[in-house]
């Protein structure tokens, strides 16, 4: 059966990080949550994963003891869009998932989950998505403002995001295309053994790196950026894949890594300290997330 759900929020304690916001905004900010269990329809054997969030983070979590998809989201608000919601104002934030078949393979199936909001692009506001499935064949993420994390995962991946982090963690080969393109964000992407690529990592402004810690290969090479800045590109062929592995942001640093536990080695991936020039430049905290 197909599931669609939209419905309405439920209060939700502010999260300390949150209530630290409000301060800095001089008012009381509120947050409010979903909770959606979609059933996977009977037959289907293969699952990928679709995810636009307008602002904020996103989580996808493959889990193989999962019987159905799970998608929380937890909408925050500052004071000033509170204010200017009326008596509602959360309502004019909505959050969709639904489980669609593919018509040209009927096995086959993918979850999407979009977000959107009626609000001011300048008042504060964001969704915090946390996906899990029994299993993720294939991903594409579309997000800004926010961190993303992708554990478990395989199959085909593309993830644009802008100020936030991401980090991809499997212990599935990957042997299929990957497209991961940036904006002031730094990049992790750590795969297992068995996993190809006809790699490319470039950063503008920061640094690239490739490690394989299971045959410490050193069979890459780094070149400055064109127009002399502290970046650096890296192009290697990973266990001799044709795939293409693009991996690119603007300013951050960007890490591919083969190693052992790719699912349990996780960092403090998720921020790049913003150019305080910019934010002075153009004012307000609207900059500074970006």
């Amino acid at each position: 059966m197909t599931g669609l759900l939209v419905e309405r929020i439920r209060p939700l304690a502010l999260m300390l990080g949150l209530a630290l916001s409000a301060l800095l905004l001089g008012g009381c900010s509120g947050t409010q949550a979903h909770t959606y269990s979609l059933t996977v329809p009977e037959g289907l054997v293969r699952l990928a994963v679709d995810v636009e969030n307008y602002r904020g983070h996103v989580e996808v979590i493959a889990d193989d003891d999962a019987r159905n998809v799970t998608v929380d989201g937890w909408i925050w608000l500052s004071a000033d869009a509170l204010k200017a919601g009326g008596e509602e104002p959360y309502t004019l934030t909505n959050v969709e998932a639904r489980i669609e078949r593919s018509p040209d393979a009927p096995n086959s199936g993918v979850l999407r989950v979009r977000t959107s909001s009626e609000h001011s692009e300048f008042h504060d506001h964001h969704v915090r998505l946390v996906i899990r499935a029994p299993r993720v064949d294939g991903l594409r993420i579309v997000n800004r403002d926010g961190y993303v994390e992708v554990v478990e995962a395989r199959g085909a991946v593309e993830i644009e995001n802008a100020s936030g982090g991401i980090q991809f963690r499997s212990s599935s080969p990957m042997v299929d295309p990957v497209q991961v393109l940036a904006t002031d964000t730094n990049i992790w992407y750590q795969v297992p053994a068995g996993s190809t690529g006809d790699v490319v990592l470039e950063t503008l402004e920061g640094r690239a790196v490739y490690k394989n810690t299971l045959t410490e290969s050193d069979q890459t090479y780094t070149t400055m950026s064109q127009d002399g800045a502290d970046g650096s590109v890296i192009r290697t062929v990973l266990a001799g894949g044709t795939n293409p592995v693009n991996i690119r942001t603007n300013r951050g640093d960007i890490r591919l890594l083969v190693m052992e536990d790719p699912v349990g080695y996780k960092t403090n991936f998720h921020w790049v300290m913003p150019d305080l020039r910019e934010y002075w430049r153009h004012g307000g905290s609207k900059n500074y997330r970006r």
